[in-house]
């Protein structure tokens, strides 16, 4: 049983890594900040739970931690553009803080959430981990602000940045502010798909639980180098957004509408993840296709249990709770 601590383990991908690590037998130590969440909502599969920001940190905290995962952070495009100041302080700033402190206390690995995005416009060729990154957005350049970071450390810490691919699936912290999941909602809430886009720009998807299985792939593996990039996800799940429209409304059996008269979307790239693939067949084997992504979600979200709230809910309520009251956000 290895020692885990979660940054941001209340979150979209936080809280079911949480649930697979326990029943890995991992001992789980999560902190977040609570920004979408309550003290007590999400901790059922959490040992020990940290209810402030990763700022707040000290040596204590990591006493026989073996693995930090950083999840934490400003997590879309429209936050990270409204929030340039904190976007920068806790993507790049406090996470090098909580990288340092995880080397003091001689934590053996750090573990971290990037994202594709960090490629930006790339949308003629697939991007492998050796492509030029061209970050477009505040959330991707931090992104790739602190990956430099993390490479120019030579320490004994087994460093291994993710590249996901753009999330979506099941989760009990729900974002609805994500491609797919915006879509399938979009349809089944009004009968049609409204696509905000032209339609153009291509993406890489990856499910939750593909996510989190990554994930508890590295805490599991003996790594042979101290510094580790990987691109995660399919190759097949490169779509066009036009594309997934269409997939979508034939699930649904309801019409899609394309903003024709928007402008081209520079964040478009798509993905190589032979790299993963190479590494372990086993794992990409479990990944989950679009169109199983897309059955599964359309299943969620007619069932009871889904709980609808507003599709911006997250970047609002910031607004609402910090800039109109000029309260600081960290």
């Amino acid at each position: 049983m290895q020692k885990i601590l979660i940054t941001g383990n209340k979150g979209y991908v936080g809280v079911l890594l949480c649930e697979l690590l326990k029943k890995n037998d991992h001992y789980v130590k999560g902190v977040d900040i609570n920004w979408f969440t309550k003290k007590k909502q999400n901790i059922e599969f959490v040992d020990d739970q940290l209810n402030f920001s990763i700022d707040k940190l000290e040596n204590k905290h990591f006493k026989g931690v073996d693995c930090v995962v950083h999840l934490a952070g400003v997590s879309n495009d429209p936050m990270s553009e409204e929030f340039k100041t904190e976007t920068y302080d806790v993507n790049f700033h406090q996470s090098k803080k909580l990288y340092n402190l995880a080397k003091k206390n001689n934590v053996k690995k750090f573990i971290f959430a990037s994202s594709c995005s960090l490629y930006g416009f790339a949308n003629k060729s697939l991007k492998n981990e050796k492509s030029v990154c061209n970050p477009l957005t505040n959330y991707s350049k931090t992104k790739f602000l602190f990956e430099k970071f993390l490479n120019k450390k030579e320490d004994n810490i087994e460093k291994v940045i993710l590249r996901f691919g753009t999330a979506a699936g099941v989760s009990n912290n729900f974002r609805l502010d994500l491609a797919i999941n915006n879509l399938i909602y979009s349809g089944i809430k009004n009968n049609i798909i409204k696509v905000m886009s032209n339609g153009k720009p291509f993406r890489p998807f990856i499910d939750t639980e593909d996510m989190c299985r990554s994930i508890i792939y590295f805490i599991e593996s003996k790594l042979t180098r101290k510094k580790n990039t990987y691109n995660i996800g399919i190759n097949k799940n490169n779509i066009q957004v036009l594309e997934l429209a269409k997939l979508i409304s034939k699930k649904l059996q309801v019409p899609y509408e394309v903003n024709t008269l928007a402008a081209d979307d520079k964040r478009t790239y798509k993905v190589n993840f032979n790299k993963i693939k190479k590494e372990s067949t086993k794992l990409i084997k479990k990944f989950k296709s679009i169109e199983r992504i897309v059955d599964e979600l359309i299943v969620f979200m007619k069932s009871k249990n889904f709980q609808p709230g507003k599709i911006n809910f997250r970047l609002e309520y910031l607004k609402d709770n910090y800039l109109k009251k000029n309260k600081k956000l960290i």
